[in-house]
């Protein structure tokens, strides 16, 4: 879709009736004439729905078929760029983005490994303390059998 010259991109945002989705929604509607928004949700009520240029019911994450719920409605819109808006996708999505970019279709999600650690707080301290600045953490069942070995706890402390 082609207006005033400029090709208009079109983005496929998921969960928009989520604080993520809807964030996106709300960003990207700032530049409705640069962008075309197809929202996807469970629900026909949510906010964001208005701001869309095409909104449509999604399946749900568990349902089966998700996967490919997702990318048919993609091809079929002609999406140029997918952005999840629930972080429960962000794994899937991650480890299938080769099957998107082969039909043409842009995922904003980081590699599979950065988004498998960072569902875990001791994970992601363990793959990137030594290159960012992180609290140290570690596992509560291991500082109780010998908090002696851990001389990076200090309190106060954050137990989750």
């Amino acid at each position: 879709m082609t207006i005033w010259g400029q090709k208009m991109i079109k983005g496929l945002v998921t969960s928009v009736g989520g604080g993520v989705g809807q964030s996106v929604v709300d960003s990207l509607s700032q530049y409705s004439s640069r962008y075309h928004i197809i929202g996807l949700d469970i629900s026909e009520t949510v906010y964001a729905r208005n701001q869309c240029s095409l909104f449509l019911i999604s399946k749900r994450i568990t349902d089966v078929g998700y996967l490919e719920f997702i990318l048919n409605t993609c091809i079929e819109n002609k999406v140029d760029i997918l952005i999840p808006g629930n972080d429960g996708e962000l794994a899937l999505l991650s480890d299938n983005k080769d099957l998107f970019e082969s039909n043409g279709i842009e995922v904003v999600v980081s590699p599979s490994k950065i988004v498998n650690s960072s569902r875990n707080k001791y994970e992601w301290y363990k793959d990137y303390s030594d290159l960012i600045n992180i609290v140290p953490t570690v596992q509560l069942n291991n500082y109780l059998k010998a908090p002696n070995e851990y001389n990076e706890v200090t309190y106060p402390a954050i137990a989750k």
